[in-house]
This record gives C-alpha cells, sequence and structure tokens, in this order.
C-alpha cells in the first residue's frame, strides 16, 4: 500500500483528489482507510480523499469507484490509476468498460519488492482473473447489477 500511495503522490498536482478503494477481506482497517492515513502523514487534507471501504475484489472496487466518479468527476478529469504494475492492466481496462476515461499512472517497480517466484505467480493470476471479471462484468450488465457510468460536465459558476 505504501508503494501505491507513493505512485499516487508521484502523479499529483498539488490539486489531486485521491479515491482511495480496498474494503478487504482480512482483520483489521479496510485497505482504504490505511492509505488514507498514509497521504495524511503526506501532507494530503482529508478533503482531497474520497474513500471507498466496501470493495473486496477488484471488478467490485471498479465498480463501486465507477459509481462515486459518476458523481463528482466529468469527461475532461485525468483518471490516473496507481496499483501495482502487474495489475494495472486489469484495473484500468475494467473502469474502461464501466465508462470511465482511466489511464496507468507510473507504476512503482514490483520486483524490488517481491521474490520472482511471488511476482511470476501474481503476474500471471491477472490473466485468468480478468477472464472472469470480465464474464462476471457481462453477468452484471445483463442482470443489472453492473452499468456503465456517463461522466457529466461541470456546471459552470459565475
Amino acid at each position: 500500500m505504501r508503494r501505491r500511495v507513493a505512485g499516487a503522490l508521484a502523479a499529483d498536482d498539488g490539486d489531486t483528489t485521491f479515491l482511495l478503494t480496498g474494503g478487504g477481506r482480512r482483520p483489521g482497517p479496510p485497505e482504504a482507510e490505511v492509505m488514507a492515513g498514509l497521504l495524511a502523514e503526506a501532507g494530503v487534507p482529508a478533503d482531497r480523499m474520497i474513500l471507498e471501504t466496501e470493495s473486496r475484489d477488484t471488478l467490485e472496487s471498479a465498480v463501486n469507484c465507477a459509481r462515486l466518479l459518476a458523481e463528482q468527476a466529468s469527461p475532461g478529469d485525468d483518471l490516473v490509476v496507481c496499483t501495482s504494475g502487474y495489475h494495472q492492466p486489469r484495473c484500468v481496462l475494467l473502469l474502461r468498460m464501466l465508462g470511465l476515461p482511466a489511464r496507468a499512472g507510473r507504476p512503482l517497480p514490483d520486483r524490488p519488492h517481491m521474490s520472482l517466484l511471488r511476482l511470476a505467480y501474481a503476474t500471471f493470476r491477472e490473466v485468468p482473473a480478468l477472464g472472469w471479471d470480465v464474464l462476471l462484468f457481462g453477468v452484471g450488465l445483463v442482470t443489472g447489477r453492473v452499468r456503465r457510468v456517463r461522466l457529466r460536465p461541470r456546471e459552470m459558476s459565475m
């Protein structure tokens, strides 16, 4: 999580809103709350953070984030995904499938922090996980549990 936050901070232009996601399945605080604490330690004010603490997996995270962003983002906003390099393609694809203009941020290298065997496992695991997520996404569209979002332009105030 520290590396994800470092990647997000590297993309910060001083006006960035950070959408932190992850409810986690294990005991302890949700991942989003842990990352919010790390951003706060780095001096990011709470009003620049949105927390999504309910998701338990990548697809659920993408769907929940899309719902939040549908209310807060507009078409010209830059949506940068900051996660592990091996995980970024799946995250970006799912967000794009949901109608968001997501792009991959510059990932911090995974290799210095993971053994080669663990990195290989994590990378190869993404292939069937992507297929599974796409299948569940399609089922969700058919059943109405998943909806693509459409970002609305911000209203100009005078």
